[in-house]
């Protein structure tokens, strides 16, 4: 099994890939040299860096690269998995319960807070069980440390995805026992200690800059220098990639269409998150809500082609149901999600509804208030009046 090295790639998979499309440009490189600077956008300011309290999504990317992590994500071969880091020798499923792993040899913590040692490791894993990010180990027990840099992850019942969704993302971060007590158990965005390949600075409203650990005896990194420009608007960074501003960055579904026709130069595209799906979800607990009469008119109502239409530019599939298109198990057809708002007006009626009042609540990005915004109009169209409410992304 190859081990993970903090190289090129994986600056531009994970930075680029955070919505619909990434596109980078190309590269010269010496044999055996780093590229100098990687520009790329981060949407906005890291406002807490401690993995038990953060946002997510650029603070994940940048814990990534100044502490250990014991698993990474593997698109090798045109497939998705997981691999060990270059902070393990070891990290094996000993069956469906048990996960041994063994640190690296060499790991030293920033400050002088010593080695990275396996106690690390639990402290660090059930702490997070008390934190804001505790979901993503409900199905872990404990850590049990059998040595300096050995141990166990003991989960509470067999969770075949714990590696994947919890140790190769954010919530699986590693930190310092020592240096956390010493800052009282939390931080925001001065990391107690670090270990990575690089070192972090955050200038406010402008960068975030990443240049290489020398205390760092791992791989080397690809890049000298990396800088993460804050630009909030997706519209802005595409245009910041056009100027060459900017050699990697995330770009919204309508330059999607527009680049799948005609690249900029020596521009490269990334289409990621095919897994991904959107879906409306209705709280059926909401005495609104209760009668599936009202909930089933709501899908008659929405015009799902529509939405794929005028908020993703045609760019992506249409899903017949949870489970996306390209998985083992999902729907060519389905009758119940069909747009019939006359089927949806009759359901009403029947069960007796009227000047129904709803509130949507989204992420505060470009397509899903598109998609709310046709999902209003929809429901509008069969007396149904949608208040939406945006919302910044969290845990």
């Amino acid at each position: 099994m190859s081990v993970w090295r903090p190289t090129r790639r994986q600056f531009l998979t994970t930075s680029a890939a955070l919505g619909t499309a990434g596109v980078l440009a190309g590269f010269p490189r010496r044999a055996g040299a780093q590229t100098s600077t990687l520009n790329l956008r981060f949407d906005g300011d890291n406002a807490i860096l401690d993995p038990g309290y953060m946002s997510g999504g650029t603070e994940i990317e940048t814990q990534k690269q100044v502490l250990p992590f014991l698993a990474d994500y593997d698109t090798e071969g045109g497939t998705f998995g997981w691999r060990p880091t270059y902070f393990v020798k070891k990290l094996n499923q000993r069956d469906p319960t048990h996960i041994d792993f063994e640190l690296a040899d060499g790991l030293e913590w920033s400050n002088g807070f010593g080695e990275v040692r396996a106690s690390d490791v639990k402290y660090s894993f059930e702490r997070m069980k008390e934190t804001d990010w505790s979901g993503y180990f409900d199905a872990m027990d404990h850590v049990e440390v059998t040595g300096d840099k050995t141990g166990t992850i003991v989960l509470n019942q067999p969770f075949a995805p714990f590696i994947m969704i919890t140790l190769c993302h954010g919530p699986g971060a590693v930190l310092c026992e020592k240096a956390m007590r010493e800052v009282g158990g939390k931080f925001t965005l001065e990391f107690p200690a670090t270990c990575g390949p690089y070192l972090y600075e955050q200038i406010q409203g402008q960068r975030a800059v990443f240049t290489p650990n020398p205390g760092w005896k791992g791989p080397r990194p690809d890049f000298e220098r990396v800088v993460a420009h804050i630009i909030t608007e997706v519209k802005a960074a595409e245009l910041a990639f056009e100027a060459g501003e900017l050699d990697c960055t995330e770009i919204g579904a309508d330059t999607l269409a527009r680049y799948q026709s005609k690249m900029p130069k020596n521009g490269a595209l990334t289409v990621a998150g095919e897994l991904q799906y959107m879906w409306l979800g209705m709280n059926t607990e909401h005495p609104k809500l209760k009668d599936k009469r009202v909930r089933r008119a709501i899908q008659h109502a929405v015009d799902v082609d529509s939405i794929l239409q005028g908020a993703y530019s045609g760019t992506t599939k249409k899903s017949y149901g949870i489970i996306c298109p390209g998985l083992i198990g999902q729907r060519h057809e389905t009758k119940y999600y069909k747009y019939d708002p006359a089927r949806a007006r009759a359901l009403l009626e029947e069960a007796g509804v009227s000047n129904l009042e709803l509130s949507l609540r989204t992420l505060n990005n470009q397509e899903r208030l598109l998609a709310a915004q046709i999902i209003q109009a929809n429901l509008a169209a069969v007396g149904i009046k949608v208040t939406i409410i945006p919302l910044d992304s969290g845990p």
